[in-house]
């Protein structure tokens, strides 16, 4: 099983800073821009609530001791999956960016950050660009989230996920 958190960020307290670790401060911290700090803040706040102690960062990557824990946050979206098996999640608020256009498959707009979610997921479950397989080994699920957010969950084997809204 996969759990997925989400909450909005937009309306934390950034006065929330005070119940994570120093680590985490030091890195929230570094962040210039408000609503960055929100979506970082967020997402220790649910590792926290969900794991305790149970968590450690590695070159921006989390990890635990007793499960597989992936992040990922877009406009003030913020999705932290836990689970049982090595997985990746990403997300991406849809908006028209004709940069990504050119180097993704799909026909629309929609199509296109799905797919791109879908890459980004897949690596962050891998853990290594360099084992890039274009027919994603393993089970991916992509959807439309909140009518704005392309979401796609990377699972090393086929498991239940389930969304579950955070409230801090």
């Amino acid at each position: 099983m996969v759990m997925i958190y989400f909450c909005d960020s937009s309306k934390l307290d950034l006065d929330l800073i005070s119940e994570i670790d120093e680590k985490s401060l030091e890195k929230i911290e570094s962040i210039k821009i408000d609503d960055k700090k929100r979506e970082t803040l967020a997402s220790r706040l649910i590792l926290k609530k969900y794991l305790g102690d149970d968590y450690y960062f590695e070159n921006n990557k989390p990890y635990s001791k007793n499960k597989f824990i992936s992040i990922s946050h877009s406009n003030n979206l913020v999705m932290v999956s836990i689970g049982d098996i090595e997985h990746g999640i990403d997300l991406e608020y849809i908006k028209d960016d004709k940069k990504i256009f050119k180097k993704l498959k799909g026909d629309t707009l929609r199509e296109k950050y799905i797919e791109w979610t879908r890459v980004e997921s897949y690596f962050k479950r891998v853990g290594n660009t360099s084992l890039f397989n274009p027919f994603y080994d393993g089970i991916m699920y992509s959807f439309i989230f909140k009518n704005n957010y392309a979401v796609s969950l990377s699972l090393a084997k086929d498991t239940a996920y389930e969304l579950s809204e955070v409230f801090l």
